[in-house]
């Protein structure tokens, strides 16, 4: 068990049971909010590490309440976990301070990681640490024929599943290989968090790991972009 303390905010009592059950084994103390004033309650008289804030809450909107715990606490990292993954929600949320934003259904590993990232200072920069997300990516796998030239041998489809400045993970059921050079043409989306893949970039396969239904992957960026 861990030494992070963390309050879910959530009225669904399944998906609070599950955030509650993953973060056990972090964290020293796990206890949950129906509400968004009684989530209030509990910040005004503990300290937390870390929030999980639902955006539909019976008396409010969870992005209020954000900007209520950060007032009451800045030093608790607040994950906005909602179905309502709009790309307004998710712009709303990061400016107003959230660590994550993880949409619904999640999966345990994305709590996971969550938790793992939980352990640098609350004003860390954005650009340093690793943002969660579900953008389509298509991928070409390439081969070099000169230093000035590459050519497509294959293309396929991909999901970013979270991204740094350095590189990105991805979930497919292409088979890769590490070492595989790589040219990565994002679709066009409104997400914010899309950002860094505004146009198509290279990148190296640095890992591959099975998965339940699909493989992951691990890319790191060889080049800024490509023409």
């Amino acid at each position: 068990m861990g030494d992070l303390s963390l309050i879910v905010v959530d009225d669904d009592d399944l998906v609070a049971w599950a955030l509650q059950k993953a973060a056990a084994p972090t964290c020293a103390a796990v206890c949950r909010a129906g509400t968004g004033s009684a989530a209030l309650a509990r910040v005004r008289s503990e300290s937390y590490d870390l929030a999980f804030v639902d955006i539909h809450l019976p008396d409010g909107n969870g992005l209020d309440l954000l900007l209520q715990i950060r007032d009451l606490s800045p030093a608790t990292k607040v994950v906005v976990i909602s179905s309502d993954a709009t790309p307004a929600n998710r712009e709303c949320a990061f400016a107003r301070g959230a660590w994550q934003f993880i949409e619904k259904p999640f999966d345990l590993a994305e709590i996971a990681q969550v938790l793992g990232d939980c352990t640098g200072p609350v004003d860390e920069r954005r650009a340093g640490r690793r943002v969660l997300c579900r953008l389509p990516v298509r991928i070409d796998v390439v081969v070099p024929q000169d230093e000035q030239s590459v050519t497509p041998a294959c293309s396929f489809e991909a999901v970013a599943t979270d991204l740094n400045e350095g590189g990105l993970r991805i979930h497919t059921a292409f088979e890769l290989q590490p070492g595989q050079r790589l040219r990565l043409h994002p679709a066009k989306c409104d997400d914010p968090t899309a950002e860094a893949l505004r146009t198509a970039r290279e990148a190296q396969v640095v890992w591959v790991a099975p998965g339940s239904h699909y493989r992951l992957a691990g890319l790191a960026y060889t080049t800024d972009s490509t023409p």
